[in-house]
């Protein structure tokens, strides 16, 4: 893997160690890992820069993914070759925020066929942690095939992920994957099957090993459960039980395997929760918290929280802004290959058509060219989530 020189890197982009260290947490938020004080940072950065010790391959990746810069493009992620597969999994959760499951997905499963089924699989399958990692990387790789709107491969990575975990022993993970199956099953309007996940996830804490945050992500999804069966009072009792958990998460220390729910995370299930009970105005104010979280205009987070915006404007009769929005994130998400926003888009356009004709002039006409773009885009990717044209 690639060393960065850390004076020469500084130097380059003329910034103090204070900087370093705030680029490091904002590659790292992005990539929903948790890093530790900035004193112990700074410490960190000092042995580094003086050549005492060298960064564990996870800091390498990170420090390598600042000094290259990130952002959308048709290449493949640059995944440290030959490695340490957290490494791997945190290039993957660097890139995918502005690439998307389109370009991802086959990226994952190619990793996982070449670096981690032959440890699963073949002679040296005793190596530890190999079935930690296998069962967080097939996980990524459902979120992935979900965000390629390929939901059907993405329950059976999830399947897949689950029954690897068992394996494992790392409970936080193994009660994050059936979070994951329960946020699918939501998606597909599935409460029960989404309830009767979580109950297994929160019997995974139940010994007193897990993360607040994944029980926070539980209570929120089956939140949408609720919400889904229009049992409103329990919606708001089971956010508000996801509220509490979340306080207390910076209190335990996280797996290494799963992603940081944090309060963005939170707002993005309560505004689906709020949403689905016809709350426009409580889903407003979570939107605006999402967008005031994830800030980077060109990720899906941001785009969702604009989407989730748009909808609620929609619900409160203020079409002009909920196209706004909907051109916002048209022109700011170009090159991300997101099956699920351009679904999103899509039907926006058409409750926006039924509103009524209420959108600024040129909305429709630029609408649908940016919906072609993107429609061609994904089309444009092969299987494997590489470019054909490029193949």
């Amino acid at each position: 893997m690639r060393q960065v020189d850390i004076r020469s890197l500084c130097e380059q982009r003329g910034w103090s160690r204070t900087r370093l260290i705030h680029e490091m947490r904002r590659h790292a938020d992005r990539a929903g890992v948790s890093l530790p004080g900035d004193e112990s940072l700074r410490r960190m950065l000092k042995m580094w820069a003086g050549g005492g010790r060298r960064p564990s391959p996870v800091y390498a990746e990170l420090l390598a993914a600042i000094a290259r810069g990130s952002g959308p493009g048709r290449g493949t992620t640059a995944v440290p070759a030959g490695g340490d597969p957290a490494a791997a999994m945190l290039a993957f959760r660097l890139a995918d925020p502005n690439r998307g499951g389109g370009r991802m997905y086959g990226e994952v499963v190619e990793y996982l066929h070449r670096e981690i089924a032959p440890h699963v699989f073949g002679a040296d399958r005793d190596v530890e942690g190999v079935f930690d990692a296998a069962a967080a990387l097939t996980e990524m790789a459902g979120w992935m095939a979900h965000d390629a709107g390929r939901d059907t491969h993405a329950a059976r990575h999830f399947r897949q992920a689950s029954a690897l975990s068992e394996l494992g022993n790392d409970t936080q993970l193994r009660a994050h994957i059936q979070a994951a199956r329960a946020g699918l099953a939501c998606h597909h309007k599935r409460p029960r099957e989404a309830s009767a996940l979580v109950r297994q996830g929160l019997a995974a804490c139940s010994d007193g090993s897990g993360w607040p945050g994944v029980e926070s992500q539980l209570f929120a999804i089956q939140a949408r459960a609720a919400a889904l069966g229009r049992d409103g009072r329990q919606c708001a009792r089971l956010l508000a039980d996801a509220e509490e958990a979340l306080v207390r998460a910076s209190n335990v220390a996280m797996s290494p395997w799963i992603n940081r729910f944090d309060e963005a995370s939170l707002a993005g299930e309560a505004v689906r929760a709020l949403a689905a009970l016809g709350d426009h105005a409580g889903a407003t104010e979570q939107a605006r918290t999402i967008l005031a979280i994830r800030t980077d205009p060109t990720s899906r987070a941001h785009a969702f929280g604009r989407l989730a915006l748009a909808r609620a404007m929609i619900g409160l009769g203020d079409t002009e802004q909920a196209a706004g929005e909907a051109t916002g994130v048209l022109r700011s998400t170009t090159g991300l290959a997101s099956s699920r926003v351009v679904v999103e888009l899509g039907e926006l356009a058409r409750a926006l058509v039924g509103a009524g004709p209420s959108a600024p002039p040129g909305f429709a006409a630029e609408f649908d060219a940016g919906m072609r773009r993107r429609r061609g885009m994904l089309n444009g990717l092969d299987p494997a989530g590489t470019w054909a044209e490029d193949a």
